[in-house]
């Protein structure tokens, strides 16, 4: 569809969306195995990508996980003095 026609929030949704994922491949690319040419096998390349992505998607949701299971947390890390 022309960029004309596009309601004004789904132009703000789609814009929100494209930055997300250009955090996201941009904090992919910080950790070295990622940012340069791979010289593995490509099994050892899904083993390292799987790791990174994981690293990333954590380090991203991390505000939203901590919130929804506050408690939890709370509880688990009671041990160490951190009640």
């Amino acid at each position: 569809r022309p960029h004309s026609i596009w309601a004004a929030s789904e132009r703000i949704a789609m814009a929100a969306t494209r930055y997300m994922v250009e955090v996201v491949v941009g904090r992919i690319k910080q950790y070295a195995v990622m940012s340069g040419p791979y010289r593995g096998t490509p099994e050892q390349f899904d083993a390292d990508a799987n790791v990174v992505t994981g690293l990333v998607n954590l380090k991203t949701l991390w505000p939203h996980v901590k919130a929804a299971h506050a408690d939890t947390i709370r509880k688990v890390t009671a041990w160490r003095g951190r009640g």
